[in-house]
């Protein structure tokens, strides 16, 4: 074949640009891919810890449940006493630590002041004031 410069010379440029253009998609997907992989990933990551806060928050609950229902708080708060004081704290222990820094559990009185407290959640107190007529009784 002894084609003309004038026939080569746009049958390369356009087999160059084609071949460009196809490194160029190939790139290209290859870098949407990826980004859509880490998306998923991350959205795969907040999903399971949304998940595990809901099962968590049910646990939480009925541990929660199960201090109220505890003789120990009953025991100190009618007396007040040091034994009755360290047990219902350890009691308080088992459901929030005291090196745990995202949450507090505290037992309050009728009027609302803190007898014992564990975790080191800290916010303002005028956030976490409860109305002395507030009750769980019926």
């Amino acid at each position: 074949m002894n084609w003309s410069i004038e026939r080569k010379l746009p049958l390369l440029v356009s087999a160059l640009l084609l071949v460009v253009g196809i490194a160029l998609l190939t790139v290209g997907y290859g870098e949407i891919r990826r980004a859509a992989r880490q998306i998923a990933d991350e959205r795969l990551t907040r999903a399971d810890s949304a998940i595990a806060n809901l099962f968590q928050t049910g646990q939480q609950r009925s541990r929660l449940t199960t201090l109220a229902k505890d003789p120990t708080l009953a025991a100190f708060l009618s007396s007040g006493s040091r034994r009755t004081r360290d047990s219902s704290l350890a009691a308080m222990r088992r459901i929030v630590t005291d090196t745990s820094s995202n949450s507090a559990l505290e037992l309050l009185d009728l009027a609302g002041h803190a007898l014992l407290r564990t975790g080191r959640f800290d916010a303002a107190a005028s956030m976490l004031s409860v109305p002395a007529s507030d009750s769980t009784d019926p």
